[in-house]
C-alpha cells in the first residue's frame, strides 16, 4: 500500500492526502487487497487533534503518534 501510495503521490498536483484517499479508494476495488493495518497517513484532522494534546511535539512525531492512535 505504502508503494502505491508513493507512486500515486509522485504525480504532479497530488499531495499525501488525496494520495492516500486514491490509494484507500483503489483498494476497495478488486484490483489490489493491500492490508490497511500496515499502513496510513494521517489526515489533516488526525494531526490537528494530536497538536491540540501535544502542542510541543514536532510535526514527525505527530505523524507518529496517529499512526499509533489509528491502529489502537
Amino acid at each position: 500500500m505504502q508503494r502505491a501510495f508513493e507512486l500515486l503521490k509522485s504525480y504532479p498536483g497530488l499531495g499525501d492526502f488525496l494520495a492516500y484517499q486514491y490509494v484507500t479508494d483503489i483498494n476497495y476495488s478488486e484490483i489490489t487487497d493491500f492490508t490497511e493495518a500496515e499502513f496510513v497517513v494521517p489526515d489533516p484532522g488526525a494531526l490537528d487533534g494530536i497538536q491540540k494534546c501535544f502542542r510541543n511535539r514536532s510535526i514527525r512525531a505527530r505523524s507518529q503518534m496517529a499512526r499509533r492512535c489509528y491502529f489502537c
